[in-house]
């Protein structure tokens, strides 16, 4: 049966739950029963605790509750590290759940339409923590990146992230917003690299001259 429980307190946009062997990390999605159905939901916190770490801003009545819930589901506090989640509904049900209603991890089947991939949009980059869907998605999503990290090139592993570019039809707006250094520019050329590559006709003001391609590196891959 399953090791993953909800604990603490729940309503109907958010419920925390608790696992002795299960890890939990952020864009990982669990069914979470109640009343014979099961509402889908997707990590937005994580953490573990055990008798040298207590959990974070432990003495607050929500997280001693937490803690009472766990004692009472069997849990030793004392002995073992337990993980601790929280998730947000994508699925709301229609009022709080139990505590010890069991939860379960997704399948990629089962949420694939989240993600919305297209063969036809724009591939901006990768969703992290993705990677153990990747075995599941359907080949033409595969091997679509090379990914820069600590300076070293790396194989695509998770799900892409597919910008719906066909979608702007009908929203025909976008924005993007962030501090300096965030990655603002950095997104945009990306996404005008592939309005290229796809063909896609488009108008491009520059008045700071960040949109340069003079330099290409033919052994990118998608570039």
């Amino acid at each position: 049966m399953s090791d993953i429980l909800v604990v603490g307190e729940s309503n109907q946009f958010e419920v925390f739950v608790a696992s002795r062997e299960e890890r939990f990390s952020y864009h990982d999605f669990f069914f979470v029963e109640g009343d014979g159905k099961e509402y889908l939901s997707e990590v937005v916190e994580s953490y573990s605790i055990n008798s040298f770490l207590p959990l974070p801003g432990s003495g607050n009545e929500r997280e001693e509750r937490i803690i009472s819930h766990l004692k009472t589901l069997g849990f030793k506090i004392e002995e073992e590290e337990i993980n601790i989640a929280k998730l947000r509904f994508l699925d709301e049900p229609p009022y709080p759940l139990k505590v010890g209603s069991r939860v379960r991890r997704a399948n990629f089947s089962e949420i694939k339409h989240i993600f919305k991939l297209k063969p036809d949009g724009l591939v901006i980059g990768i969703i992290k923590n993705t990677d153990r869907f990747y075995n599941s998605l359907p080949n033409e999503f595969k091997d679509l990146v090379e990914i820069l990290e600590e300076d070293r090139r790396r194989r695509q592993r998770e799900i892409p992230f597919i910008f719906g570019v066909r979608e702007m039809a009908e929203y025909p707006h976008i924005g993007i917003f962030g501090g300096s250094g965030s990655g603002k520019s950095f997104s945009l050329r990306v996404i005008i690299e592939e309005m290229a590559k796809k063909g896609y006709p488009a108008i491009v003001f520059d008045p700071h001259f960040e949109m340069i391609f003079d330099v290409v590196d033919d052994s990118v891959k998608g570039v």
